[in-house]
């Protein structure tokens, strides 16, 4: 047996300890997480909750049966780099406008994950980042339930739908990023959660999904 599989072995304790010390603090999968280790198959995390998983699915197929919605994701002519930089300049504007406190701070957790995480912005995975990042944001904040899952789903795509309708300009793809933003923040408001005191956590919900639907390793 080699040197370094016996050291590991004699540290698992002290491993094991220390994520049992983090799961007194965080769920086990934030924990998990954190720490490095493997996500634990067996523990729902926000991120597998039934209501989360109804919402994401909802929408998904909301997105799949409308022209507008499908259209409005396919943003794959867009570089990571260019959408990082729309992002930034919007999450400055929306943030000032709403009064947050620290629009640039907000703004830079927002967007600088999207060109390290991925090569080329897949519509599919577009979806998945943005659907999950509103569902996991209104689980966190209490918002979403198994009971109102497919409602709360059905009334971000008409949002979306909307917003797209009165943006999107043919061969214009910075119409569609102003659509998807305008529409994630406009549900958002609609259900009166733009708030200061929720400022960060909606950023951080965001980068999350971005690197939790990373395509570039």
């Amino acid at each position: 047996m080699s040197r370094n599989i016996l050291i590991h072995f004699a540290l698992f304790p002290a491993y094991y300890g220390i994520l049992i010390l983090f799961c007194n603090v965080y769920p086990l999968g934030y924990a998990a997480e954190i720490l490095g280790f493997p996500e634990p198959s067996f523990q729902a995390s926000p991120l597998i909750r039934p209501c989360v998983k109804t919402f994401v699915s909802t929408f998904t197929d909301c997105v799949e049966s409308s022209e507008i919605l499908t259209n409005v994701f396919d943003i794959s002519l867009t570089t990571p780099k260019d959408f990082q930089a729309f992002l930034y300049k919007f999450t400055v504007e929306k943030a000032s406008f709403y009064g947050f406190q620290s629009p640039t701070k907000l703004a830079d957790i927002a967007s600088k994950e999207i060109p390290l995480c991925f090569d080329k912005l897949i519509p599919a995975t577009m979806v998945r980042v943005f659907a999950n990042a509103i569902a996991r944001f209104l689980f966190e904040e209490g918002v979403l339930h198994d009971e109102d899952a497919d409602a709360l789903a059905f009334g971000y795509a008409n949002v979306l739908e909307d917003d797209a309708k009165r943006t999107v300009q043919v061969d214009n793809p910075k119409s569609k990023l102003q659509a998807l933003c305008d529409g994630f923040v406009d549900f958002l408001n609609s259900l009166g959660q733009l708030t200061p005191d929720k400022e960060d956590r909606i950023s951080i919900c965001f980068a999350k999904e971005v690197k939790l639907a990373r395509t570039k390793f």
